[in-house]
């Protein structure tokens, strides 16, 4: 299933609209004490506008631009206002749908499932062809830590996870499979915040230091509950990270 982000800014969502959202994903709501790491999980972002004045217009466009700025996911923004001016405002912001929030839910989820899967599918097929390559090369890679043992370590991008020791299964994030991804296609090599958020996020804006640092805290913890292998990824101060091998 899929995690899909719902703002809570500048409206809510009806309970027919949530009941089949739910059928397709998890609802995650986005508040702004939370905007910076909920939308790195999800795979969508629903914007309700309910919005009747300026004050609340001028609120639901900051939040598209925050959340643009941060991401390139799916966004839709669900509106009950039929003013075509400011439906094109919200298109020309960069989102991929204004859907109007009448009383047809199942016509809104089946446009999100349909680009949901596409999205997905092509994100399979990059991995995919990108694990033909590495299998072509190196089925799988090594890693010596400080007390000297091998680790094997096999990329599985199907289930975006890594195995190590061909028994411990580490499941990550689309996120935090992409990052590991790009850290692995360099191995033994210094890879820059920039190189690595470029990959991952596809974008280029502020905070990129903050973000990639945030993502690799998580494979880590990840890395370290499986067994004692959290320091594969090695920090290199002011520049980026390398795994090391």
């Amino acid at each position: 299933m899929y995690n899909i982000g719902v703002t809570s800014f500048s409206g809510t969502l009806s309970k027919e609209y949530l009941k089949k959202i739910s059928e397709i994903g998890h609802t995650k709501l986005i508040n702004q004490e939370n905007i910076q790491l909920t939308i790195q999980e999800v795979d969508c972002i629903i914007v309700p506008d309910n919005s009747d004045d300026d004050n609340a217009m001028t609120r639901t466009l900051n939040t598209i631009m925050e959340i643009k700025e941060r991401t390139n996911k799916l966004i839709w923004v669900l509106t009950h206002d039929k003013n075509s001016v400011k439906n094109i405002i919200f298109l020309k912001l960069g989102v991929d749908g204004v859907i109007p929030a009448n009383n047809f839910p199942e016509e809104f989820t089946l446009v999100m499932k349909n680009a949901l899967y596409r999205q997905q599918n092509d994100f399979n097929k990059t991995i995919y062809n990108q694990k033909k390559i590495d299998d072509h090369s190196d089925p799988y890679m090594e890693f010596a830590d400080k007390t000297n043992d091998v680790h094997k370590v096999e990329l599985y991008p199907s289930n975006l996870s890594i195995v190590l020791d061909g028994e411990k299964e580490v499941n990550l994030t689309r996120l935090e499979y992409r990052t590991f991804e790009m850290l692995y296609q360099k191995r033994n090599k210094v890879v820059s915040y920039e190189e690595i958020y470029d990959f991952v996020w596809k974008s280029s804006i502020d905070n990129q230091q903050y973000r990639v640092a945030n993502i690799i805290f998580h494979i880590r913890r990840k890395l370290k509950a499986t067994s004692d292998n959290g320091n594969l990824i090695k920090t290199v101060r002011s520049i980026g990270y390398r795994l090391t091998c």
